[in-house]
């Protein structure tokens, strides 16, 4: 099997424009709306998938290819052939002072799981209360929001890849109003 036919540029092309997408945006929306009190990487990346499967020439399969060390977070495809491999995190901001949570990242988009990953995508999301009344339970984390800061973290991403990164910024929402800040990670070996 053929991999990484397709320029890695081009790929992240793809992954940003469905970022940028309105599908996205709606789900989004539809994501804070209802699961405002929860971590939603799974519900973020399959949006994407859906979107990309829908609007693009690749194809792509969440969890896949899992093996007993894990599995690949988002796969996708050109002509059948795999030309990427895609870990996400989702985080709230002081989450990256963390010990523990930089430890995860780097584990995630070290390992390989038949190949090495290609892109990591890091989702952060700060929280505002907009209407306390409609808000059903307590937000825990909430003294996690602040400035994102990926000094830390990219300090050691350098250390088992080189990386080159783009970010796009979304605020949504009205009970929870939610800034969803996305950083794209191409990656190489280094």
């Amino acid at each position: 099997m053929a991999i990484f036919l397709l320029k890695m540029n081009e790929f992240t092309q793809i992954l940003i424009d469905s970022i940028n997408s309105e599908f996205l945006k709606k789900r989004l929306d539809e994501i804070n709306k209802h699961l405002y009190n929860r971590k939603q990487e799974g519900q973020i990346r399959d949006a994407l998938l859906f979107d990309i499967n829908n609007g693009s020439k690749l194809k792509g399969l969440s969890e896949f290819p899992k093996k007993c060390h894990g599995a690949v977070d988002l796969t996708l495809f050109s002509e059948g052939n795999r030309v990427a491999t895609i870990e996400f995190k989702h985080h709230y901001p002081g989450d990256l002072h963390l010990k523990s949570v930089i430890d995860s990242i780097i584990k995630d988009i070290g390992r390989v799981v038949e190949v090495p990953t290609s892109h990591f995508v890091l989702i952060i999301q700060e929280r505002e209360i907009e209407e306390p009344n409609e808000i059903l339970c307590e937000l825990n984390y909430m003294n996690r929001n602040g400035g994102v800061n990926l000094d830390i973290l990219e300090e050691y991403i350098r250390k088992i890849k080189c990386f080159t990164r783009h970010i796009k910024e979304i605020t949504i929402g009205d009970s929870v109003r939610s800034k969803y800040t996305f950083v794209v990670y191409e990656l190489c070996n280094t």
